[in-house]
């Protein structure tokens, strides 16, 4: 996990291959960013005293899944929150839904907003912008199984869709506004250095946000009263949505841990080498080309890898 002392071990491991493998000038560059944890998460049904589960099941295929360290489900920089609200639907959370919710009479100001990760994509910090700008007391987002589940084919382990309980856990950090620390706009963060507090940053969300599984958010979504939602916004699980607000008010608690943490870049010159490179293109032959890609990790046991990058 990032910030981790898993995370710097991992840091060592790569520049030792990397000296192995004859390049030079290896070195572990040191970054003290801001990087809060997660040290709670609650949401709870008032009338009903439903504690939500808000964490993914194990799988017996899969026995990463059972670890004691996955730990608390979060999106990374939210802010924190202690509120009671009912719950409104807010389809994939982008303008033009909000814009739909007042056509229809629906008025999320003070109210948790529930959004899908939906198809086409919009990324969670725009959403997350969204519901602040709109006055929501806090975000949910969930993968509704006609977008990532049983309704797109088989699920893990026996097909790639996600189960009823699996969460998609990422940052909402407003990186859109400034890239990289928040408390250094424009600068690195390096040991020593110059930062500003993050709370003055303008990639800090003001509003809360959190993952949920479709098994959990099926919970909110049985609840909603109010009109029946437009077509396009019906999703995948065997009952009619409607747009709220809840009939049962959510207790959602929140909490980070506001810390700084170390991260590691690991850094090295190229040099010549003897390695047979495989020629696509006559412009290219004499050329070593790398393929880089970033790994981010959310928790200890999951990670997530993007494809290579040039």
């Amino acid at each position: 996990m990032a910030g981790s002392v898993r995370n710097y071990e991992l840091a060592q491991y790569v520049a030792k291959q990397w000296r192995e493998y004859g390049l030079e000038d290896v070195e572990l560059i040191e970054h003290p960013v801001y990087l809060p944890w997660p040290t709670r998460y609650e949401a709870t049904l008032v009338d009903s005293k439903e504690k939500l589960s808000l964490k993914e099941e194990g799988i017996p295929q899969d026995k990463d899944s059972y670890s004691d360290d996955v730990g608390i489900s979060y999106c990374a920089y939210s802010a924190d929150v202690d509120v009671t609200a009912p719950v409104v639907y807010v389809n994939s959370g982008n303008p033009e839904d909000y814009d739909l919710l007042a056509q229809r009479g629906v008025d999320v100001r003070g109210k948790i907003a529930l959004a899908r990760y939906s198809v086409p994509y919009s990324y969670r910090g725009f959403k997350a912008q969204t519901a602040q700008k709109r006055g929501v007391a806090a975000l949910i987002l969930y993968s509704d199984p006609a977008d990532d589940g049983f309704k797109k084919g088989k699920v893990y382990p026996q097909g790639p869709w996600g189960p009823e309980s699996h969460l998609q856990r990422g940052g909402i950090v407003y990186d859109f506004n400034l890239p990289g620390d928040p408390r250094t706009p424009g600068w690195a963060s390096v040991p020593g250095g110059r930062f500003l507090p993050a709370e003055t940053a303008v990639s800090m969300p003001t509003v809360a946000a959190a993952p949920m599984s479709y098994k959990d958010a099926r919970r909110l979504l049985e609840k909603m009263t109010g009109p029946a939602v437009p077509k396009e916004w019906q999703g995948g699980l065997p009952f009619t949505y409607h747009l709220g607000p809840t009939s049962d008010k959510l207790h959602l608690v929140i909490e980070n841990d506001k810390k700084v943490r170390s991260i590691w870049n690991v850094e090295s010159n190229a040099v010549p080498c003897a390695v047979p490179v495989a020629v696509v293109d006559r412009s290219l032959t004499g050329m070593v080309i790398f393929l880089v890609t970033p790994r981010m990790v959310m928790s200890p046991v999951t990670e997530s890898i993007p494809s290579g990058r040039m």
